[in-house]
């Protein structure tokens, strides 16, 4: 298969999951829109596979991690910021603080993850 034809498809792909998503959320179906992402995303993965021209290449990669990199220090910056500003808000507001705690958590997850997946690379020997 091309690069252009899987492209084509994936497209394609990605509008019908759109589409069936947005019917289900529309008629209240909770299973759909997780089943959709799950499918589409094994569905392009295998025709990503039969792919016989070279989509990505080394440099690709690289600037994939470092945009990655400024991506996650600027959400976790921002969401700290934010969580902790409603928090503090939140003496007035017990939602605020509900919500500023939601966004901490969240933070701290995103920071678990990261430092997990930066062991399980370094571990393989990956630089």
């Amino acid at each position: 298969m091309t690069n252009k034809k899987f492209k084509i498809i994936r497209l394609f792909i990605v509008i019908t999951m759109t589409i069936a998503i947005g019917i289900a959320v529309n008629r209240g179906i909770a299973f759909v829109p997780p089943l959709a992402m799950v499918l589409s995303a094994g569905l392009i993965l295998l025709l990503f596979k039969r792919v016989d021209e070279v989509v990505v290449d080394e440099r690709d990669y690289k600037l994939g991690g470092q945009a990655a990199r400024i991506t996650f220090n600027i959400t976790a910056t921002a969401l700290t910021g934010i969580g902790g500003s409603l928090v503090a808000y939140g003496i007035k507001n017990p939602y605020y603080y509900r919500f500023g705690y939601l966004l901490l958590y969240l933070v701290t997850f995103m920071l678990v993850v990261n430092i997990i997946a930066f062991l399980y690379y370094q571990s393989k020997g990956e630089k």
